[in-house]
């Protein structure tokens, strides 16, 4: 039976311990995880991974929540790689930042990644513009009315 583990980025061991009061007698190791999955038949150990259902499961693996994964990540590590820049171990604003600043001593004009706080910021002077109230509205909630009113403003014309 094949389980998939939160863990995805390291290795991970499920260890038992028996204990006499605080100090710990033996530890066995049950099973390890490389890159997030196990494959195990013995059904101890299914049993123990079972008990512990948010977090092991068996019929997928669990979504990831890095930058890296997502569609602007792989666009913006690819630039990086493009631009020679080591893109191992690195922030997203910090690569941003990166790859504006040699685009712009390069006089490279490609479409450049914005931070969140830009897109937002943009966001809210282009409400202003339109008249549009922007007191505790989400970013995408406020991209969606600038849109729906410039439709409505350009029907008119």
């Amino acid at each position: 039976m094949k389980f998939y583990s939160k863990i995805v980025r390291k290795p991970e061991s499920i260890i038992q311990e028996v204990k006499d009061g605080l100090k710990v007698v033996s530890r066995k190791r049950v099973c390890q995880f490389s890159d997030g999955i196990c494959e195990t038949e013995d059904p101890a150990v299914i049993a123990l991974l079972k008990k512990h259902p948010n977090k092991f499961r068996t019929d997928k693996p669990w979504p990831t929540e890095h930058w890296q994964d997502t569609k602007e990540g792989i666009k913006l590590l690819e630039r990086g790689k493009e631009l020679k820049i080591d893109v191992r171990h690195i922030r997203k604003e910090y690569l941003v930042s990166l790859i504006k600043t040699i685009e712009k001593e390069k006089g490279i004009t490609i479409e450049s990644a914005k931070l969140p706080g830009e897109v937002y910021r943009e966001a809210v002077k282009k409400a202003g513009e339109l008249g549009i109230t922007t007191h505790k509205k989400k970013k995408n909630d406020l991209l969606q009315e600038i849109e729906e009113k410039e439709v409505t403003l350009n029907a008119r014309s």
